[in-house]
């Protein structure tokens, strides 16, 4: 549905830090309200409201750490991951797993 099809697009444009896009879409799609879609489920049919809406606010703080992973700055990254959001890579181990991975393999390459 286009909720649906809005929603996953602003999630990736917000993921990769394009903010402004986001912004744009957002608001040329009318995304910021509230719709009313049919979600079904084999055994019954139900309507459920979606807000087809991504929070934008922090892209400001997670497109500097974003720039410096695709840096291959990992360290640093880390860093300031730790001071923006300070216990989110203890939460979430398969992240902090794959940020060292990444920086294990520029090590490597750089050898």
């Amino acid at each position: 549905s286009h909720v649906e099809l809005c929603q996953v697009v602003l999630s990736y444009l917000a993921h990769y830090c394009y903010k402004e896009t986001a912004q744009v879409l957002q608001n040329s799609c009318k995304c910021d309200g509230q719709w009313k879609t049919s979600s079904s489920d084999s055994s019954q049919s139900t309507s459920a409201e979606t807000e087809c809406s991504v929070e934008l606010d922090d892209i400001d703080q997670r497109a500097p750490i974003y720039k410096l992973v695709m840096e291959g700055k990992v360290a640093e990254a880390i860093d300031s991951t730790n001071k923006v959001a300070a216990g989110m890579l203890d939460d979430r181990p398969d992240i902090y797993f794959e940020l060292l991975a990444l920086q294990f393999t520029g090590l490597v390459q750089r050898k």
